[in-house]
Order: C-alpha cells, then sequence, then structure tokens
C-alpha cells in the first residue's frame, strides 16, 4: 500500500497469524467450544499441538511446516530455510538463509557493518573483555566480581 514502510519481519509475522487461522479453525471445526481455545486445559493443548504439528502451508516467508514429532529436540520450531538481510546504508538485500542450526551465506556475500569492517575484519570491541571480573559501564573499567 502506498506510504507504508516495508518491514523484513511482516512475512513471518503474517504467516504467525495464519498459523494460529488455521488452528483456530480446525479447533472450532473438532467442536472445541471458544472458551477452551482462549483458556487451554491440558487436553486441548495437546489437540492444538498436534494440530500445528500436522499443519503445512506456502506462507508469505517460505514454506510453513514442522516435525512430525512435536516431543523430539526442536520439534515445536518451524521447519524450513529463513532469509538472512543485511540492511546497510538503508538498503536490504537477501544475503544466505538460516536452516535452524546454521547460517550460510552466499557464495559472494559476508556481513558488512558500518565504517567498512566486514566478519573477517570485525569491529572493535565496544567494552573490555574482563576475564577476571565485570565491567563497570559507570567507571568504565573492569571490576572485581561482586560477592554474594
Amino acid at each position: 500500500a502506498a506510504g507504508l514502510e516495508s518491514r523484513i519481519e511482516a512475512g513471518s509475522t503474517a504467516d504467525a497469524v495464519c498459523m494460529m487461522a488455521l488452528l483456530f479453525n480446525d479447533l472450532w471445526d473438532s467442536g472445541t467450544p471458544p472458551g477452551q481455545m482462549s483458556y487451554m486445559n491440558h487436553s486441548t493443548h495437546l489437540k492444538a499441538v498436534s494440530i500445528m504439528q500436522a499443519t503445512h502451508f506456502e506462507g508469505l516467508s517460505g514454506p510453513v511446516r514442522f516435525p512430525v514429532n512435536g516431543k523430539a529436540y526442536a520439534g515445536g520450531d518451524r521447519m524450513g530455510l529463513l532469509h538472512v538481510y543485511q540492511r546497510l546504508n538503508g538498503h536490504v538485500e537477501t544475503i544466505g538463509t538460516y536452516d535452524g542450526t546454521e547460517i550460510a551465506l552466499f557464495h559472494d556475500r559476508s556481513f558488512q557493518f558500518d565504517e567498512g569492517y566486514t566478519q573477517n575484519t570485525p569491529p572493535p570491541a565496544f567494552f573490555p573483555d574482563c576475564p577476571n571480573g565485570v565491567y563497570g559501564f559507570g567507571t568504565s573499567t573492569c571490576q572485581p566480581c561482586p560477592e554474594n
């Protein structure tokens, strides 16, 4: 729409809203009363998780699906590739993907930072490492760890 700012996270947000609409529609079709959709008891929660685990659709941000075994490690996490975006100097571009375990940058892409820094030549740390204590923001110095 004219005059609206484009937001990178809009696709994932729309997919989440769509997932919830599909879930509530399935719960309604299965006879779940509206009150139980708002204040789920244990059995309604298990039914909802089962419905979400079985729901697959093509979302705005890509395929939306979840592992069949919802109790497995990361079973409730969305499966599929997510795009990795870089915003630099007011320009946004896709520089890679994330599959839930690692970031894979495209062949000729790398993370870029202000003032010409890259992931191979990162910017200096804003705060020093304090191996034997903590950084005191008020004094801008390393402080000993507080005693309990």
